[in-house]
């Protein structure tokens, strides 16, 4: 078998209002969906980075990665891998050429389970076939955020995450009325998406300590790698709870500083971004071997398909992994994108049984939604 080509292509849908995370706003859902061909008819399924928003960027990155494709076996992944990782050396190996990269692998395992006939969890070595599913509602003003509080747990979830970053007595109240409307059986996250300074994060986190929140997300914003574990084990030290972070970082080698300096509880890289399904599992097992928690981040830029279904199954095969994040806006483009979407019942998400990453695209919803600029 032998890789014939590798597409792109960039589906979205315009938002009425936009969706906030901390400084981060989309007007967009979508996502860059990559397609991997080969002569024997067989194809696979990527998606690359967080946002539809960076389809001119990756595509100049997949020009660049294509001819290392075109004519080799698709099932060398780990080989294609690090050919694709070295070709990048004088001119990224971090940011968007990870977006490509991570794509690219992620298609080539959804391939690679179609050969085997078997769903890619059961390649990883599957630890569980279901997960809890969170929550995770984009920043909205305390009373919108607790009325859809309530109704997830009506619904029938147990965990929510909470997005903060409007400023720190907006932010308490977030916490402070989600905390009193759904009761403390409900497990809450809250997520800054590096929204504060250090002393600033330090000071509302003692204060989230009376609201039992299990974990505080990414709640520095860092500019270096070093500033960024040195800010996290400070934040460790100074809270009851778990921290959380990492959804920026590229490749194991960047996670190996945040995990062997343990600044952080729960490691959290995302598929389409850190190197796709091929590094995302090595960093499981770099945290298993540290006693940390492994909760792969997932976009809720995107449509929470290709990428929902890639952390999906590197979950399942971690023994250190408790939940998966899940994005409550439903969209026309991702209701109709797949024959099979991913749902959550009574709040927990079932891993595809089907071969690769088990769901199915539908390609006429893909040309429906075309994003190309």
């Amino acid at each position: 078998m032998k890789i014939t080509d590798v597409s792109l292509f960039p589906v979205g849908v315009r938002l009425s209002s936009p969706l906030r995370w901390g400084w981060f706003e989309v007007l967009e859902k979508g996502a860059i969906l990559l397609r991997i061909d080969t002569d024997e008819g067989l194809y696979g399924v990527g998606e690359c980075g967080l946002s539809v928003d960076f389809y001119s960027l990756v595509s100049a990155v997949i020009e660049r990665l294509r001819p290392l494709l075109i004519g080799e076996d698709p099932l060398a992944i780990g080989r294609l891998w690090e050919r694709m990782y070295s070709h990048t050396h004088l001119w990224g190996r971090r940011g968007i050429e990870t977006y490509a990269l991570s794509g690219v692998d992620i298609a080539l395992w959804d391939l690679a389970g179609k050969v085997a006939g078997m769903p890619i969890h059961r390649m990883l070595g599957t630890v569980k076939e279901d997960v809890e599913a969170y929550f995770a509602p984009s920043l909205k003003p305390p009373e919108v955020i607790e009325q859809e509080a309530v109704a997830a747990v009506e619904r029938g979830f147990k965990a929510i995450k909470l997005r903060v970053g409007m400023g720190e007595q907006i932010d308490l109240e977030i916490v402070r009325r989600v905390r009193k409307a759904v009761g403390e059986d409900i497990t809450i996250m809250v997520d800054a998406n590096m929204a504060y300074d250090l002393k600033t994060a330090k000071e509302i986190g003692r204060r989230f300590t009376k609201y039992n929140i299990f974990w505080f997300e990414e709640p520095i914003r860092a500019h270096s790698l070093s500033q960024y574990v040195f800010v996290l084990k400070e934040m460790s030290n100074a809270v009851p709870y778990y921290v959380a972070g990492g959804e920026c970082l590229f490749t194991k080698s960047e996670f190996l500083e945040l995990i062997s300096k343990r600044a952080v509880d729960v490691v959290q890289p995302d598929c389409t971004t850190v190197g796709g399904i091929t590094e995302a599992h090595k960093i499981a097992a770099c945290a298993e071997m540290w006693d940390l928690m492994f909760v792969p981040h997932v976009a809720c830029s995107s449509i929470a398909t290709v990428g929902l279904a890639a952390a999906l199954h590197v979950i399942a095969a971690s023994t250190h992994s408790r939940f998966i994040e899940y994005d409550p806006y439903e969209t026309e483009l991702r209701r109709r994108i797949s024959a099979n979407p991913l749902v959550v019942k009574e709040g927990r998400m079932r891993v595809p049984e089907g071969p690769g990453l088990g769901i199915e695209i539908d390609w006429e919803a893909v040309e429906h939604y075309s994003a190309k600029r």
